[in-house]
């Protein structure tokens, strides 16, 4: 990587940041505040003589003042509303598979888009963020319904039990009795409540509605005088009084009416459901939209990285070293700007770029499960990926399997153009396959030995080098050797790096010392020398 600085007219400013991002290759970081000394120190000396009066006279030719940081002052708020507005779209885009009843597919695939498409739904912005507006309201409408319709479920549960009863459970009291209507426990202390309430409320009428092993729910008369006791009594046997229900009569015409109002509840939704899978169907503009915007985010993002004057702007980020000349050259074509491009200077971090040949770039995808390398480091991958491939194939070792995981990851691949870290795991796979086919012939492995079983021994396929399974000896022979070799790659990858970074001494008595040891104990094992 390459650190690069551009200074320029503010003027230029969004033009820069537009071709930078269509570009893709460079990373921002927040501008250091030169002084116009250092922002001159970069254009070459005759490159005044091309800049136009008025241009130039907004240059400074001798002041040292600083360049300060002039952050628009709603440029957070921008920010803040698109990654709320962001966030909004990916749920609406998320919940419209579940309303337009479209399932999610097992590999996600990017599809391609016209930038006349993109363009047409950034100019209908108003229009598409509005019906995400429709949408979040039609979502929280159906949620509101839905808390109804469970209200009026569990009425109707409390409901159900207590159809037998045949007056109003409205009904408190008469002018000279009392009703309590609820629920006991069943069982033995129900029989127990039965005798006490004989013994001290003698002046009563209960009457059981209905039962079940839990609960028993009765209707308890008893004369004024005795509301009391009897509510004494009750309470201390675990009496739960019946809930006040809506509507008015008997339980039998209230279930009628919450059965209406489930009804016109049921409808209601159905339309609401009809709205959001109309809604739904436009995901695909949506996700335009939330790509489009995506793009304006990552634009306001940058800016606020910039430093900038009333007439001119300062930014700085990492390129990549190989597109360093090129973009230099790029803006100082088009604008009128200074870039600076060196080298990264102790201390600095830069970003990290793994660049591989082809074979290689699938096996990126182990390096960064774990931890890609440091900018001290060396990029693993080209020493690591042979050994995969040979290691893999072993282990599986068998032509039969090997082809159906060429097939299936080679169908992923080419066929449903999966992206991203999926389509590097399966040219990873795919390799393994394929490497897993040279072993199994080597080793005599087709399906294992399904051919020599359906045959009943009358066709064997031969290895070509020896079979495992008869021969382990032999192939833990071959696996000490190869892990041999693997050891003292590494060893040797290490050397290399200490002596690239001037420390050959290091390399030699660190390093090489370790290869001499293991070899001498490698010849001690199989010779006696």
């Amino acid at each position: 990587m390459r650190h690069l600085t551009v200074a320029g007219l503010a003027t230029d400013k969004d033009p820069v940041l537009d071709a930078l991002m269509r570009l893709g290759a460079v990373a921002m970081e927040d501008a250091p505040a030169p002084s116009w000394e250092d922002v001159r120190s970069h254009v070459p000396a005759d490159a005044r003589d091309h800049v136009p009066a008025d241009v130039r006279s907004h240059v400074p030719s001798d002041t040292h003042e600083e360049v300060e940081r002039r952050d628009a002052p709603d440029l957070g708020a921008r920010i803040a509303d698109l990654e709320s507005v962001l966030q909004r779209l990916a749920r609406l885009v998320e919940a419209s598979r579940r309303h337009s009843g479209e399932k999610k597919p097992l590999f996600t695939v990017r599809r391609l888009v016209r930038p006349a498409d993109l363009e047409a739904v950034a100019a209908d912005e108003p229009l598409w963020l509005s019906r995400l507006d429709a949408f979040e309201q039609a979502e929280a409408r159906l949620l509101a319904l839905r808390g109804q319709q469970s209200r009026l479920a569990m009425l109707a549960d409390v409901l159900e039990p207590w159809l037998s009863l045949s007056f109003d459970p409205a009904l408190e009291a008469t002018e000279s009795t009392i009703l309590l209507i609820g629920t006991l426990p069943s069982g033995p202390r129900f029989e127990a409540f039965l005798a006490q309430l004989a013994e001290d409320v003698p002046e009563h009428h209960l009457d059981l509605v209905s039962q079940d092993p839990s609960r028993v729910r009765v209707v308890l008369a008893v004369h004024a005088s005795r509301e009391e006791s009897a509510r004494s009594l009750l309470k201390a046997y675990g009496f739960h009084p019946l809930p006040a229900l809506p509507g008015e009569g008997m339980p039998a015409r209230r279930l009628d009416t919450l059965r209406e109002d489930q009804a016109r509840l049921e409808a209601a939704m159905a339309a609401v459901r009809e709205e959001l899978a109309g809604l739904s169907r436009e995901r695909a503009a949506f996700e335009l939209l939330h790509d489009h915007l995506q793009i304006r985010l990552e634009r306001l993002r940058a800016e606020a990285r910039l430093l900038s004057t009333d007439r001119t702007f300062v930014l700085a980020g990492w390129v990549p070293a190989h597109l360093a000349d090129r973009v230099d050259e790029g803006l100082r074509s088009r604008f009128v700007v200074a870039v600076g491009i060196r080298e990264p200077e102790a201390g600095e971090e830069p970003p990290i770029l793994l660049r591989n040949r082809r074979l290689v770039r699938p096996y990126e995808v182990i390096t960064e499960m774990f931890s890609p390398p440091s900018t001290g480091d060396a990029d693993p991958n080209p020493v690591m990926a042979p050994f995969y491939f040979l290691m893999f194939g072993m282990m599986l070792s068998d032509v039969g399997y090997g082809l159906l995981l060429c097939l299936l990851c080679g169908l992923l691949v080419w066929k449903v153009r999966v992206e991203g870290t999926m389509r590097k795991m399966c040219l990873l796979l795919f390799q393994g396959g394929l490497s897993s086919i040279a072993w199994g012939i080597l080793f005599g492995s087709w399906f294992g030995d399904i051919a020599s079983v359906v045959s009943s021994g009358r066709f064997v396929i031969p290895p070509l080098l020896f079979n495992p399974m008869l021969d382990p000896v032999r192939l833990m022979i071959l696996s000490v050797l190869l892990g041999a070799i693997h050891l003292l790659v590494g060893l040797g990858t290490k050397a290399y790096l200490l002596v690239l970074a001037g420390k050959p001494w290091d390399a030699l008595f660190d390093v090489v010392s370790w290869m001499l040891v293991l070899l001498g104990l490698g010849l001690l094992a199989v010779g006696g020398v």
